[in-house]
């Protein structure tokens, strides 16, 4: 049976730790009695693992009654004791240290998004822009008489500047 899988206070219903190595061999008898009235095969007859659990129950209390084979188990569960609780400090500390790495990283992915979503609606209100004014200008061609190639130019040129002002507006208004 290995000594770090089983905590052998327990299984004699003792506290276990710090609390545990404190105890006298006195009591650790006294509570082994007690089990072992419990557990002992001839009282539980049904029990297919009768047997196992006192199997189990004799070799704790034999590792804890044994002086040398006591003092290397406490020193054992102290040591894994205290290897888990650097391993929770290490690991506090690498969750501190990325904290703020974590939420700058959240930071600029939620600026991205806002700058994306503002170049969509710039880019949409744009072209509609642009195409408000072409209409309207399309409208206004239309009545008049055919036009010369030049002024098709000059209404290019208009409707150009129309857009930038446009735009320039809704720069100002929105971003």
């Amino acid at each position: 049976m290995d000594v770090i899988d089983v905590d052998h206070y327990v299984v004699l219903n003792l506290p276990s730790g710090e609390k545990g190595s404190m105890l006298s061999q006195h009591d650790i008898s006294k509570a082994y009695k007690k089990k072992a009235l419990e557990l002992h095969p001839d009282k539980r007859p049904n029990d297919p693992n009768a047997h196992l659990d006192f199997q189990k129950l004799k070799t704790s209390y034999d590792i804890l009654k044994d002086e040398k084979l006591r003092k290397s188990y406490d020193d054992l569960v102290r040591r894994v004791e205290q290897h888990k609780s650097q391993r929770r400090e290490h690991a506090a500390a690498a969750a501190a240290a990325a904290a703020p790495q974590e939420e700058e990283e959240r930071r600029s992915a939620s600026r991205k998004r806002k700058l994306d979503t503002a170049r969509m609606h710039y880019c949409y209100y744009s072209r509609e822009a642009y195409r408000r004014i072409a209409r309207r200008r399309f409208n206004e061609e239309a009545d008049r008489v055919p036009v010369k190639r030049y002024s098709i130019k000059v209404a290019r040129r208009k409707l150009n500047k129309e857009a930038a002002q446009i735009l320039s507006m809704y720069k100002r208004k929105k971003l």
